[in-house]
């Protein structure tokens, strides 16, 4: 530590030795409490003038990681102090690990914490917010909306504006409404031949019934959707372009076109399921952006954020918009301007940038030390993917694997995949990336599995 070099030719010699602290606090390599070394010392060990570590100083006094006192030194901040009571604790469970659940409250360092929990103050402290929990519009308020809209335009999105936005609860129950409010009972809706449970869930919830369509190494398969379109006459499409379980496929922007064009030929709306969409770095080509008469999009806070922020965002036509907010009202009489407020705060000030870029990074990690243990070729994944799958032999259920982890303290989950239903159950056991708060603690976890499998004579 304290061992960086500066080009003295430089002009922003702080920020840079702010990103160094701020680097290496989020490691670990400095701790909450620890005190650092006087500026005077700091100058002479980086090569940095007395005013660039006093103005670095300042500014990180100000973003909330150091604090300096009087007669004592500058310390790194001990969050845990002043947000004792938010911080999340494991409750008592009867397992070790949990590579079950994939919860963000958990997938965390001191910079998605600071973020997250300085924001609740921020915006319970502000003197209008006792106004804004008596606005009950269930859908979000013109700047909530704005500030959606500003947040996901980096994926693709060029031309959207308030008219075309709505807000919802989770992305769960956002796919539930469009469901009600754009299909009939007993209609047909194409899904993803291998794809989410809950979804294939939903539809049956609705009286609806699931009409799986093919896959291949690109996403959908378009000669199938054709043929499935014809066939049954649907109104709706239910995609995952960037978050296909348990293919990883990340269908292209190529592949987007082909289907969009066959879907404005038989006038069939694409609802793209994009949950996980914040943690990509480059756009991903939209289909709302391709054709707003036939492509609705949705995602939302739930994976990026915090689970405890279940607010989604739908961009759609206007006029589908408005269906979807009328079967909202329906049956969601008032809606938490609580969590749209904090999620707009969020937004506006950069902190869900700056949570997801940290998740980001925990992610990748995960994903590399996956790989490394269960000697997967790189790349097979996506390097932010929050969810791993583990394929099975056909002789075994999945449920009895599950069944025999949890005996030796590790929590999997059942595969939430489904096919074709003339098909059997696909064999699979999901891993979580997020679950576990430490990277050690996850890498032995997936160490102690593959021992199970090698005393249970079982290869994957």
């Amino acid at each position: 530590m304290w061992d960086k070099k500066f080009k003295q030719s430089d002009r922003k010699k702080f920020l840079h030795l702010i990103q160094y602290i701020v680097d290496a606090i989020d490691s670990g390599k400095l701790k909450s409490g620890e005190v650092l070394p006087t500026q005077r010392q700091l100058s002479k060990k980086l090569n940095l003038s007395i005013g660039t570590i006093t103005k670095a100083f300042k500014e990180l006094e100000r973003m909330g990681y150091l604090s300096g006192e009087i007669g004592r030194g500058t310390f790194v901040s001990d969050i845990t102090t002043e947000y004792k009571n938010f911080l999340y604790t494991e409750s008592k469970t009867p397992y070790k690990y949990n590579l079950g659940h994939f919860r963000t409250s958990e997938l965390f360092n001191h910079t998605i914490q600071l973020n997250l929990l300085s924001g609740i103050k921020e915006i319970a402290g502000t003197p209008d917010f006792f106004y804004k929990l008596n606005d009950f519009n269930n859908c979000g308020t013109e700047a909530q909306k704005e500030s959606f809209i500003n947040w996901i335009k980096p994926l693709g999105f060029e031309s959207i504006d308030t008219t075309d936005t709505t807000l919802l609860m989770s992305e769960v129950s956002a796919i539930n409404t469009i469901i009600n409010a754009l299909t009939e009972v007993g209609d047909k809706i194409l899904v993803e031949q291998i794809g989410d449970r809950i979804t294939k869930d939903q539809i049956a919830q609705s009286s609806r019934e699931a009409t799986p369509v093919k896959l291949d190494a690109h996403g959908i398969d378009t000669s199938d959707l054709e043929e499935r379109i014809k066939l049954h006459q649907p109104k709706l499409l239910i995609t995952q372009p960037t978050f296909q379980m348990p293919t990883t496929i990340t269908s292209p922007k190529s592949r987007k076109e082909e289907i969009m064009k066959i879907c404005e030929k038989y006038g069939v709306i694409i609802l793209e399921d994009a949950k996980t969409d914040k943690f990509y770095d480059a756009a991903v080509n939209p289909y709302y952006e391709m054709n707003p008469n036939i492509g609705l999009y949705v995602t939302g806070t739930y994976f990026t954020l915090n689970p405890a922020l279940a607010s989604s965002v739908v961009v759609g036509n206007s006029n589908q918009i408005k269906k979807i907010e009328n079967q909202f009202k329906l049956y969601n009489w008032t809606h938490s301007q609580i969590l749209l407020e904090m999620c707009s705060n969020l937004i506006n000030t950069g902190k869900a940038d700056k949570i997801v870029d940290e998740r980001k990074k925990i992610l990748e990690s995960r994903n590399i030390c996956f790989d490394e243990v269960f000697d997967i070729p790189p790349n097979t994944s996506h390097k932010y993917s929050p969810f791993r799958w583990l394929k099975i032999p056909d002789t075994w259920s999945n449920a009895q694997f599950a069944q025999v982890a949890y005996e030796n303290g590790i929590l999997v989950r059942n595969s939430d995949i489904f096919l074709n239903d003339k098909l059997p159950p696909m064999p699979y056991l999901r891993i979580s990336n997020g679950s576990i708060h430490k990277d050690e603690d996850y890498k032995t976890a997936l160490v102690q599995l593959t021992e199970l499998f090698k005393e249970q004579d079982f290869s994957f």
